[in-house]
């Protein structure tokens, strides 16, 4: 029974792994892919062109409604209080769905994003600023993709200023150029690196339901709750 329990899980390990390997296969294609149609860009604007950060002051801020960029693209996310840091304690500031954001101590480790639509409304401090875009000439997703690139926002670092813990300034940003092609480019590009995204997020999410279908088969398994029988049934 011990050799079938083993054979079982080895079974999801097997799954498990393909998955891995299927998501760095197209983890890899998408950075092919950026680094070549990024390279190809020979015009250039200067970031302070293109937005300007939202100070919208948040005049009656709730607990329940913060938000945080996490680091390495992960994205954006409501947060919760830290430690004893209580709402009134700082200055909050509204957030809209379509602004980009990032974290002023860690834009070179890659927190920054897009607000999305079901965070409409809520707050984060000045260290977590938010700007509009005040341009037409701009596609909002474009100018994600550009600074998500590793080689972009790590070099961000540099401009980073401030004892202790550094910081990027909005100011320190504006003066950034960036390569910015024809608003039908930006287009173009913008909707392939979604569509990989979206593919690259439904591969995530089978592998987190494998690993805990795995958790739960070890669990009944291990405990008897359920016999090799009744999972060979299953299958």
């Amino acid at each position: 029974e011990q050799q079938q329990i083993a054979e079982i899980l080895s079974t999801w390990d097997r799954a498990i792994e393909l998955k891995e390997a299927l998501i760095k296969e197209k983890e890899e294609q998408k950075k092919g892919l950026m680094q070549k149609v990024f390279s190809k860009i020979e015009e250039y604007s200067y970031v302070g062109e293109l937005i300007k950060e939202s100070k919208e002051v948040e005049e009656n801020p709730e607990v329940e409604r913060l938000l945080t960029v996490r680091l390495h693209l992960e994205g954006v996310f409501k947060r919760s209080l830290r430690g004893n840091e209580t709402v009134g304690s700082t200055i909050l500031y509204r957030r809209k769905a379509g602004q980009f954001i990032y974290g002023k101590q860690n834009f070179h480790n890659g927190a920054l994003g897009i607000v999305p639509e079901e965070l409409d409304g809520y707050s984060s401090s000045s260290d977590i600023p938010s700007f509009d875009f005040v341009t037409e000439k701009v596609v909002p997703l474009y100018f994600y993709y550009y600074w998500s690139q590793k080689v972009n926002y790590k070099r961000m670092e540099t401009f980073t200023t401030g004892t202790g813990s550094k910081r990027l300034k909005p100011k320190e940003f504006y003066n950034r150029k960036m390569k910015l092609p024809s608003l039908q480019e930006q287009h173009t590009i913008a909707n392939a690196l979604s569509m990989m995204d979206d593919k690259l997020n439904l591969l995530k999410k089978e592998l987190e339901l494998l690993k805990e279908q795995k958790k739960g088969l070890m669990q009944l398994l291990l405990t008897g709750i359920v016999r090799v029988g009744e999972v060979e049934e299953l299958e």
